[in-house]
């Protein structure tokens, strides 16, 4: 979404910049009018605690899913709330939510087993754009910073994920113009990651392909940040990283997360996945074929 601030002949200015090319190999970019008449605008939510009742069990799942939803609303936020015991997420932005913030919020002692679907701590997807997480903290969960389903502009800054069991990640079907900015992994044998890339025919119900473009990983830290280069005109960064997991944990993990989405990938018929994927250098964490600065 983006406002029209001039038109000279057939060039036209816009607000707010495009994240990716307009790319015209396989579709044709093209401009709609739309219509906010039926949002949700300038709405907030703050000072909340949400504990959801569970029966005892840490792999329990009849019990409540998501402290707050957000779609179909913009310019709205969410701000200084916990949210414990859920099964999937604290703040969960998706169908049209656009221009929210999300501060200074954590997602607490999830309940359910570890597994597909489950446990995506601040999440946006399906069309979601223009969303802030700043100032956030998450602890056991599995997706803990994530976006997917044609999601663009999603900005992750000074968040930490503590104790994670998986990847803080553009989790599939192209999303664009992902920033993660200071997310720190955490965490005694944490198994936290942080990557986009191609993740080919991986998914449960949706095969997820090249995940996103546009995306920047910019001063984390994490025991591996794995970034794939996109085909065509597109291309992801890593620059900078806080610091180095040099402990014989910590290195193992970064080989078995960029061996892992090395597995993934799928790009046709006898395609294999770059060799750099898979490649590790002494002092750092990035993985991949994507453009890397300050990687040491």
């Amino acid at each position: 979404e983006k406002t029209i601030t001039a038109i000279e002949g057939n060039k036209i200015t816009v607000d707010i910049p495009f994240n990716i090319p307009m790319e015209t190999t396989y579709a044709k970019p093209y401009i709609v009018k739309i219509n906010d008449s039926g949002k949700i605008i300038h709405a907030g939510v703050e000072n909340l605690r949400v504990d959801s009742y569970y029966n005892g069990s840490p792999v329990d799942e009849n019990h409540a899913y998501y402290g707050v939803m957000i779609l179909n609303a913009k310019n709205c936020y969410v701000r200084d709330s916990s949210f414990k015991h859920l099964l999937y997420s604290a703040v969960h932005c998706k169908n049209g939510a656009s221009q929210i913030t999300v501060k200074n919020c954590s997602f607490l002692d999830p309940i359910s087993e570890i597994k597909g679907d489950r446990r995506y701590s601040f999440y946006a997807g399906w069309r979601a754009q223009q969303i802030l997480f700043a100032g956030c903290y998450s602890y056991d969960g599995r997706h803990d910073y994530a976006t997917s389903f044609a999601s663009n502009g999603i900005v992750f800054t000074d968040n930490v994920s503590d104790q994670s069991n998986e990847a803080s990640e553009t989790h599939g079907t192209w999303v664009t113009g992902s920033l993660y900015d200071n997310l720190l992994h955490i965490g005694n044998k944490t198994n936290g990651l942080i990557a986009f890339a191609n993740r080919g025919i991986y998914g449960v119900g949706y095969t997820q392909g090249w995940s996103g473009a546009g995306i920047i990983s910019w001063n984390c830290l994490s025991p591996a940040i794995v970034g794939g280069n996109p085909p065509m005109t597109y291309q992801n960064f890593m620059i900078g990283q806080w610091g180095y997991y040099d402990d014989e944990y910590a290195i193992s993990k970064t080989s078995e997360h960029a061996n892992r989405i090395k597995s993934y990938w799928q790009v046709g018929s006898g395609a294999r996945a770059p060799a750099e994927l898979s490649e590790m250098k002494e002092g750092t964490s990035f993985v991949g074929d994507c453009y890397k600065e300050s990687e040491y």
